[in-house]
């Protein structure tokens, strides 16, 4: 998978040395070298640097002692303990930590001040309202806030797992995997939007995988907002997010976007990218990134598709649909999930009984061309959808039901499910 690096040009190794070397070219000595006179003021200005240096390491050492001294104060006082960093950014870092409540994570913002601060101050107190709002299993959930004279301090569950982007990087996932996530983000943006809230910045990043259970929970709520209060934005704020998972209203500066559609179109980029390793919409630069986008022409060229199924497909296509009107919405797209990896937990079932019942062939020799089929008995799968499987067996069909070919066309405009 490729990291986004939008707007940045970062030179290599090679062009570094070469910058250096012009550089250098461009300093002559006179006559070819340096004097005597020269050389004796260069060594006592270096002497004096070090020692002007060593007085600035040891005030910038004191100084930080006294911070982490004042930060350990704070969360002493709310019975938290520091174990280690597990993340950074550039205003802050992430640690794990054991309180009152057992194995705690802490996001630690450092405070600005004058302007910044004041929409800093404002910023933070509306994302911990948003979680504090939102309770569901998908979602970081919030045990408290504070703030002391140098930093925000939010306490959250920790999630023992890393995010999406790394896991990706690291391993593939099977279609099922990669359903059962999409499922997992599909519940959390339902129960946010059902209460008016966008996240606005959906992608790999601002989703934590955790190790043992594999469930999914979306984090990061900075960028997140009512609908209603967009309008009191400024455009910065209003047209938030990565560039590669921008929608195309949103990369069209269209101010009376639909935000939960946009939220969706996200999840589609983050599924296409999850099978792939690439992003749906790509370009050297950000203009021509943004016109792939406006475009939003999808894709399925890459010989990973051959091996997904038509529902897979039919879902990512109504995701990354141009008109955000003909997206659905989170809702929706749960049910689609909860109903399409029930069936294929039914089929499990099926071939479990089978397999059972009858006596088993031998093996032949699979040739080279022949499609590899993916395995069902997935424990995370089967824990989250056997009770859907138990009321589509009981009230819709015997266990030989095929249910895809109705699946195909659930988001046909005409005729959407009832949910």
């Amino acid at each position: 998978m490729i990291q986004e690096q939008d707007g940045v040009r970062l030179q290599s190794a090679s062009e570094k040395t070469k910058s250096r070397n012009n550089l250098a070219q461009r300093v002559p000595h006179r006559n070819g070298m340096a004097s005597h006179d020269t050389r004796t003021h260069q060594r006592r200005q270096a002497s004096g640097d070090v020692h002007l240096l060593a007085q600035r390491d040891v005030a910038s050492l004191s100084e930080l002692e006294g911070v982490a001294q004042a930060r350990n104060k704070t969360l002493a006082k709310h019975g938290i303990t520091l174990s280690k960093i597990i993340g950074q950014g550039g205003q802050g870092a992430v640690f794990s930590a054991v309180g009152p409540q057992g194995k705690v994570a802490v996001k630690m913002l450092r405070k600005l001040s004058g302007k910044a601060g004041a929409a800093q101050r404002a910023h933070v107190k509306a994302e911990v309202k948003i979680l504090c709002d939102v309770a569901h299993e998908n979602v970081l959930r919030i045990i408290q806030w504070f703030e002391d004279s140098l930093y925000y301090y939010v306490v959250t569950e920790l999630v023992e797992g890393k995010d999406l982007f790394d896991v990706a990087a690291a391993r593939t996932f099977t279609e099922n995997e990669i359903l059962l996530i999409c499922s997992d983000v599909a519940e959390a943006l339902a129960a946010i939007h059902a209460r008016g809230i966008a996240h606005r910045d959906v992608k790999l990043e601002n989703v934590l995988l955790e190790s043992s259970s594999f469930q999914a929970k979306l984090i990061d709520f900075g960028f997140a907002c009512k609908v209603g209060d967009m309008e009191d934005i400024g455009e910065r704020r209003q047209f938030p997010g990565t560039l590669k998972y921008q929608a195309p209203e949103v990369v069209q500066r269209i101010a009376s976007y639909d935000a939960f559609r946009a939220d969706m179109w996200a999840v589609g980029v983050m599924a296409f990218a999850l099978i792939c390793g690439e992003y749906p919409f790509s370009g050297a630069t950000h203009d021509e990134v943004t016109a792939d986008i406006r475009r939003a022409e999808v894709s399925f060229a890459h010989p990973v598709w051959e091996r997904v199924t038509p529902d897979a497909k039919t879902l990512i296509k109504a995701l990354l649909n141009r008109d955000p009107a003909l997206r659905p919405a989170a809702r929706q797209v749960a049910r689609f999930l909860e109903i399409l990896m029930a069936e294929r937990v039914i089929q499990l079932n099926v071939h479990e009984q089978k397999t059972q019942t009858q006596p088993q062939p031998q093996p032949q020799r699979r040739s080279k061309s022949a499609r590899k089929r993916e395995s069902l008995d997935f424990a995370p799968l089967t824990n989250k959808f056997s009770s859907i499987a138990n009321e589509l067996r009981q009230n819709c069909a015997p266990p030989g039901l095929t249910i895809s070919p109705r699946l195909v066309g659930l988001f046909n405009r005409q005729n959407l499910p009832v949910i």
